[in-house]
């Protein structure tokens, strides 16, 4: 399923500023043949606001361990990584309610408390990392 083109990521930005207006999002396209010219209309396409980093080389996305698209991470305030892995629980996308474990992590986060799960194995299409 393609999370992007699903309207769940515009949901979950909504959803998390809805929480914590101070909340932001930065989306990395570590693909390899990701030309920068196309992020801004594919963001405005699926109504993503969000700046976008072109990651051609792959730096951003080993430094994180992204194996998966899309491989979600919260970080906090302090700059602490208080969650990664799966964007939801619902690979196959049949499920109404799916829980989005990103907005849990903002819930989590703005009431103080232990983000749980901090790790859920992300699921998706790889990541097309550069060829050596």
């Amino acid at each position: 399923r393609r999370v992007s083109g699903s309207g769940l990521m515009g949901k979950m930005h909504k959803q998390s500023k809805a929480i914590d207006s101070d909340v932001v999002f930065l989306a990395i396209n570590s693909t390899n043949y990701m030309e920068a010219n196309k992020s801004a209309p594919y963001l405005k396409k699926h109504k993503l606001e969000m700046p976008a980093l072109i990651d051609q080389d792959g730096t951003v996305g080993k430094l994180y361990g992204a194996r998966t698209t899309p491989h979600v991470y919260v970080i906090d305030g302090e700059g602490v990584l208080r969650f990664q892995g799966a964007f939801d629980n619902d690979p196959s996308g049949g499920e109404e309610e799916a829980t989005n474990y990103v907005v849990n992590a903002v819930k989590q986060i703005a009431a103080g408390e232990t983000v749980t799960p901090d790790y859920v194995k992300p699921y998706g299409c790889s990541v097309k990392y550069k060829k050596k």
